[in-house]
């Protein structure tokens, strides 16, 4: 009875429910797909790794396969929040709803959060069965040993919800200038490409050169992976991931940015019924 009267509420949950139908609507093979190519990808890493380690006659070090399987989960909410709020969007505007809701009555912010909640739920699942799969094939193959995990619940809880906020205004502002600007739509698959490199997927980024780690600090997708990765595997405190927490608090200062260029958005679909300036 409240989301009927709370235009927020009512918002949130018309879209996040709408959300997850098209979801569960949608092929099982489109589902195997994306599980089964994030498996792919942690065992094609570990292995290419593992080359790279032979070939070097062990100079280089190989990270444990378990950074790869856990890595999963925060580089789908990396790259799947950046690319799939996108791509929310874009498929609205381009089945021409998109222009109808935003110059509705409707809550533009319980719109915008319903799909990106939805999103973040799906994401957790596809990841959380990809991870649960590589773990099977790496233990039955020896080649991962007996899983020792220390998982500390307070901090990843902690680090999840900074992460998915951190990226979620980030996400929200590609959104919004694929939607504004026609040249711009399709910026966030690019930027979705080098997320792989800048989030330390590969290597823990303590273990690559201080110029690189400077580097991928800068952005919160690394901190993202690490504070995740450290709160499973290593079992570390809040205390001590509170230097990836501070970026990451800092980067949710873009979901009010985000909302501001949403706001632009929809005062130009109202006045003139188009999103594109051109």
């Amino acid at each position: 009875m409240a989301s009927r009267k709370n235009p927020f509420l009512s918002s949130f949950y018309a879209t996040f429910v709408k959300e997850l139908k098209e979801a569960s609507m949608g092929s099982l093979n489109y589902l195997l797909i994306v599980v089964l190519s994030n498996v792919a990808m942690a065992l094609s890493t570990f292995i290419a790794l593992f080359y790279v380690g032979v070939a070097t006659n062990w100079r280089v070090s190989v990270p444990n396969p378990l950074y790869q399987i856990v890595g999963l989960l925060p580089l789908a909410y990396s790259s799947g929040i950046l690319f799939n709020l996108s791509e929310a969007f874009i498929g609205e505007r381009v089945n021409h709803t998109l222009e109808l809701i935003l110059s509705s009555p409707c809550s533009r912010a319980g719109f915008v959060l319903g799909k990106a909640v939805a999103s973040v739920l799906l994401e957790t699942v596809r990841a959380m069965m990809a991870m649960a799969i590589a773990a099977t094939i790496l233990l039955l193959t020896g080649l991962l040993p007996p899983l020792s995990l220390n998982v500390n619940v307070p901090s990843l809880i902690l680090s999840i919800v900074l992460s998915v906020l951190s990226l979620y205004g980030v996400g929200l502002i590609l959104a919004a200038f694929g939607l504004a600007r026609r040249e711009f739509a399709y910026v966030h698959s690019i930027i979705n490409t080098g997320i792989f490199f800048l989030s330390g997927y590969m290597y823990p980024v303590d273990a690559l050169p201080k110029l690189i780690q400077e580097i991928l600090y800068i952005f919160p997708f690394a901190h993202a992976m690490e504070s995740i990765r450290d709160s499973i595997i290593l079992g570390a405190t809040p205390i001590q991931l509170l230097p990836h927490y501070t970026v990451m608090v800092a980067y949710t200062a873009s979901i009010p940015l985000g909302l501001v260029a949403f706001n632009h958005i929809e005062q130009r679909a109202k006045t003139t019924g188009k999103i594109y300036e051109v």
